[in-house]
């Protein structure tokens, strides 16, 4: 079933090849991988033109894991080269090294292969510049701590240097794929499913500016697809699954258009969608009757029409489907799905009663001890083996312990959509009240976009909650527990912990009409981290992000406790003073900067020194509106910066 992809290059056609995309492709888990979104991308050989040591044969090698040559025979070939690359040239030895590691790789050799990349990365290191050869093995040695571990606090450090990289070097493919990898980062983090959404769009717009070939737009929308998917975002994951079949059939990318469809069954069986579902299985079917080189299409057809007609209660069908597949096995190589036809199988076997033959596919389901399983398929499975074996009070305890797993399992799904959703919510509620701020706050338009969202969330609801009649009480509970969490997470700002935009401008309002109804001195402070931009390209996000802390934390130690403090997004704060009149804020003021500037920070051995700029406004009977007093504040903090940073301006009415 596996093939190499066609390479996504530039059009129109004739540009230079140098630096192209490639779709890392394995010798087996076409699907799996597709579903997983274990897409890892690789960069071809770069220009052989761009220096003179580029002149060398290997540097016309394709070197990609994955590509067309044979692993052996390319590992005896770069042995003639070893002593003509060694290591007195940092770049033929690195990139002898990375087509060595490929190599190793598609071999099997994986600890060998993680240790050339490892020697690649350090060869290309001794160069003056970054070089692109360093971006590939990174990502490639990456991709190999994912298989290991799927761990990302250890596969994502080499993505996020490679994506550091290739924004220094500025070249659009190598940026493409170090995005793409890098979004797959935030997949099992819902609070975060929003920063690698925006990597996604960020090399979508890229490649659609650069006229990437619709490959390389098919790999971003089948990342974005499985970035929903994995926070159990069904309904936006199926138009992204939609395009990523549409960009392949562009190229004719049979294993791909394969591969989305294989998702947007499985999607729209979730979901319920069957006359969807019943869709794409007809276009599988005749994508398959085009393809007959493609051995183990025929296999998944019918797993995939299992599938459906389980979800509907139609077993019979499902049965006959299954066993086709079966007698299909020796078809494909990725037995995950061989043992899921067995557990398939068993669970229809016992529902139409008969018990023997479903004894008989679930144990060799438990049997199949080289696949991954979950822990509710290998409960169901152990139950149905002990009432075979007359085993009733054992069944009964599996059952429950499966129902338990069920359970854990409903209780994940639900966290991941809701937090998922909240991420999404506040990153388009942010951008929303970006527009306004300087004009009005439109609370109107903020609550009917929650309502929206809140009749979102019910529908989501109405879905999960018939999982199991068992499963329902634990909804219930989970759903109040759920909204008084959406509510605080509307309060709070994720990465400081001080109120969010939204809560701190309603709090605003409240102080603005208690100074207006009482003539209380009310003060405002906008502050601002200075040359917050090149902090985050010079040391990354992670350095950035404790740079904000950072701020918040020696900002708080200074605060008077009625006072406000909250993130306007970014490096922006803003504090609500009430009963400070304009001389108590200057003080004040000049208090906060001069506490962030003696304050540093550590990256690595070097101490990276922070300043704010701060603009002042004061409440005085001609302002009528908060707007008013913010436009005062944001013109000081304005001339701040434009005076020269890390002082304090007062605004006039």
């Amino acid at each position: 079933m596996k093939k190499p992809r066609s390479t996504p290059a530039r059009r129109p056609a004739g540009t230079p090849p140098w630096a192209s995309l490639a779709a890392r492709t394995r010798p087996a888990g076409a699907i799996l991988a597709t579903i997983l979104g274990v897409c890892s991308i690789t960069l071809a050989t770069f220009d052989a033109d761009a220096d003179p040591a580029s002149s060398h044969p290997l540097f016309e090698l394709d070197c990609r894991a994955g590509g067309p040559y044979n692993a052996a025979e390319r590992l005896q070939e770069l042995e003639r080269w070893r002593i003509d690359a060694g290591p007195d040239d940092p770049e033929l030895h690195g990139q002898w090294l990375y087509c060595r590691a490929t190599a190793l790789e598609m071999n099997g050799e994986l600890d060998a292969a993680y240790a050339s990349y490892t020697a690649s990365i350090e060869s290309f290191a001794r160069l003056p510049l970054p070089a692109i050869g360093a971006i590939k093995a990174l990502l490639d040695r990456s991709y190999i701590d994912y298989l290991r571990t799927n761990d990302t606090a250890r596969y994502c450090p080499d993505r996020s240097e490679a994506l550091r990289l290739a924004r220094e070097i500025g070249d659009p493919e190598a940026m493409i794929a170090a995005l793409n990898q890098n979004a797959f980062c935030f997949a099992g983090r819902p609070e975060q499913l929003a920063e690698g959404l925006a990597l996604l769009e960020e090399a979508l717009e890229l490649a659609k500016a650069e006229d990437m070939a619709p490959g390389a737009l098919g790999m971003i929308y089948n990342a974005t697809a499985n970035l929903y998917r994995q926070n159990q975002l069904l309904e936006p994951a199926l138009p992204h699954l939609e395009l990523a079949y549409q960009a392949w059939a562009e190229e004719d990318d049979r294993q791909d258009m394969f591969n989305m469809l294989h998702g947007l069954i499985q999607a729209s069986t979730r979901l319920g969608r069957w006359d969807e579902a019943e869709r794409h299985l007809a276009r599988m079917r005749e994508l398959t009757a085009r393809s007959p080189s493609f051995e183990d299409f025929p296999f998944f057809i019918e797993l995939n029409a299992a599938t459906l007609a389980q979800a509907r209660g139609n077993h019979a069908e499902a049965i006959q489907a299954l066993d086709r597949a079966l007698a299909l096995e020796h078809t494909t190589p990725e037995r995950y799905f061989v043992a899921m036809t067995q557990s398939m199988l068993a669970h229809s076997r016992f529902r139409i009663g008969d018990i023997d033959a479903a004894v008989c596919h679930a144990q060799a389901f438990l049997d199949s001890t080289e696949v991954e399983r979950s822990a509710p398929e290998l409960l169901a499975s152990q139950a149905i083996v002990a009432f075979g074996k007359n085993q009733s009070l054992q069944a009964m305890q599996l059952l429950l312990d499966m129902l338990e797993a069920e359970r854990a399992t409903t209780r994940e799904r639900l966290q991941r959509n809701t937090a998922g959703q909240a991420a999404i919510h506040n990153r388009r509620l942010e951008a929303f009240e970006s527009t306004i701020l300087r004009e009005r706050l439109a609370n109107r338009e903020i609550q009917l976009l929650q309502a929206q969202q809140a009749e979102r969330n019910a529908r989501l609801i109405n879905t999960l909650v018939g999982v199991t009649a068992a499963a329902l009480m634990v909804l219930v509970g989970f759903l109040f527990w759920s909204g008084r969490r959406f509510r605080e997470h509307a309060r709070t700002d994720a990465l400081t912990g001080i109120s969010s935009r939204r809560y701190a401008m309603e709090l605003a309002e409240r102080l603005f009409a208690q100074s207006a109804s009482t003539g209380r001195p009310l003060a405002m402070l906008l502050l601002d981290i200075d040359h917050f931009k090149q902090i985050n390209d010079r040391y990354g996000h992670d350095i950035g992000d404790r740079a904000i802390r950072s701020v918040t934390e020696e900002v708080g130690k200074v605060l008077p406790s009625d006072s406000v403090f909250g993130r306007m997004g970014g490096e922006e704060f803003m504090i609500m003073l009430p009963g400070t009149a304009h001389q108590e804020a200057l003080v004040l003021a000049e208090a906060i900067r001069r506490r962030v500037s003696e304050h540093s920070i550590h990256v690595d051995g070097i101490e990276i020194n922070l300043t704010i700029s701060i603009g002042v406004a004061e409440y005085t009977n001609e302002i009528a509106r908060l707007d008013e007093l913010i436009r005062i504040a944001d013109q000081a903090l304005y001339a701040a910066k434009h005076q020269g940073r890390d002082r304090i301006v007062a605004g006039a009415a």
